[in-house]
């Protein structure tokens, strides 16, 4: 039996623990943010289930003439992951994706630094 329910972690463990739903699925981020992890009975892979393009990622902007900030924000770059979401998003930008397409992507590199990507655009 599939049921939609929305709620934030707690209520969606509660649910479940209450035998409400069979099962939820959770963002393993927001369970160790929470200290939840004791909640935790598997994870999903890449190879499971790719994520949404950029998921995760964290994007700050400031002002365009604001040179100190930049500076600093600049300091808070993640190369590895710039260049990861990048691809990703590029991917997204080609098929004309938006948050209401169910499009994922996940960029990675191999251990000879070349870039892997894989795509899946869902129906």
């Amino acid at each position: 039996v599939e049921d939609n329910f929305r709620g934030n972690v707690q209520t969606r463990l509660r649910k479940l623990s209450e035998g409400v739903v069979k099962a939820t699925l959770l963002a393993l981020a927001g369970l160790k943010r929470l200290n939840m992890t004791e909640n935790v009975t598997s994870t999903l892979s890449i190879e499971d289930m790719l994520p949404a393009v950029a998921q995760g990622a964290i994007g700050i902007a400031c002002r365009r003439n604001d040179d100190k900030m930049a500076e600093y924000l600049a300091s808070l770059n993640h190369e590895e992951t710039r260049l990861a979401i990048s691809c990703e998003r590029a991917f997204l930008t080609t098929l004309d994706g938006s948050c209401r397409t169910p499009i994922a992507g996940y960029a990675s590199r191999d251990k000879d630094g070349n870039c892997l990507f894989r795509g899946l655009v869902a129906s």
